[in-house]
């Protein structure tokens, strides 16, 4: 498995720098209200453009989920 981006969203505050710095186009700016979508994480290069131009720090280049990500999904609400 490659590295790919993850965005904590309690950070980002949705300038959607990671839109157009990324030279691969894993993000889509889907609206101005919704969070950047990772949209093709597996195009993911490793060159961490939009980690390191996220003024927000917002986002970690990585292999494996950060913590706060498998935090994000103990807390989610269950689908039904």
């Amino acid at each position: 498995m490659g590295v790919r981006p993850y965005i904590d969203v309690k950070k980002c505050k949705k300038h959607f720098t990671c839109v157009s710095v990324c030279p691969v186009t894993v993000f889509d700016k889907v609206s101005d209200k919704d969070y950047p979508k990772i949209a093709r994480p597996a195009d993911c290069i490793g060159c961490h453009a939009c980690e390191a131009n996220c003024p927000e720090n917002a986002i970690i280049v990585s292999e494996t989920a950060p913590s706060w990500v498998k935090e994000e999904k103990k807390t989610a609400p269950k689908k039904k």
